[in-house]
């Protein structure tokens, strides 16, 4: 009799952790627009040598500084719109939280890009690898508000920032290309991966 009250105290205990884990998950990134972001990554990359210089130069970052500025501008309004729409109070303190955790790499992005900017032009070819190394980061800044898998995708900006280090010295004029295929590549991982592990089986909790 005691050992089946110590197991279904441990099962209590275990089904209390799962539900804290799944209150605690952040439900503003959704795959659909996170997928979307990806294909115009790909797009970007695939369209960019009809618009940039075919090595790193301003006009490089600047291109790149627009395709992210757009897709930053959809996670914004879709996270802004959750925060409006949402009435509980918990739900709302978590976006905040989350903008919390990836404003900093947001921040640091801009600072070395505008650093390696002024310069000059022979810095540039380091800002793809400097911009996948701290997405990862970001990503795995998150790591208490998203699901466990989403450490794959941050693990995969880390080894595509090692491949754009090495593009950056050896094949520069293929770095727009890179650029497009990492981010195009990482989202639409991440978008798979808020699905299977969020979207597919899984209902939003009610607070």
């Amino acid at each position: 009799m005691m050992m089946n009250s110590t197991r279904e105290a441990f099962d209590q205990i275990d089904e209390i952790h799962r539900q804290l884990a799944r209150s605690s998950i952040y439900r503003g990134y959704r795959s659909f627009y996170v997928a979307l972001s990806g294909i115009l990554g790909l797009a970007a990359g695939l369209a960019s040598p009809a618009f940039v210089e075919t090595v790193p130069s301003r006009v490089f970052v600047g291109y790149w500084v627009v395709v992210s500025g757009i897709n930053l501008s959809l996670c914004a309004a879709l996270m802004g719109y959750r925060y409006v729409v949402m009435k509980s109070r918990w739900e709302r303190k978590k976006t905040v939280q989350v903008l919390n955790q990836f404003v900093p790499m947001l921040v640091a992005g801009l600072m070395v890009t505008l650093s390696l900017f002024y310069i000059g032009e022979h810095t540039l070819a380091l800002l793809p690898g400097i911009w996948a190394l701290l997405f990862g980061m970001g990503l795995f800044s998150l790591r208490p508000y998203l699901p466990d898998r989403i450490m794959a995708c941050a693990l995969y900006y880390f080894a595509a920032a090692g491949v754009l280090f090495w593009m950056a010295y050896s094949a520069p004029r293929l770095l727009s290309l890179g650029m497009g295929i990492t981010f195009g590549a990482g989202q639409l991982l991440s978008a798979a991966v808020l699905y299977w592990s969020i979207e597919k089986n899984d209902q939003e909790p009610q607070e």
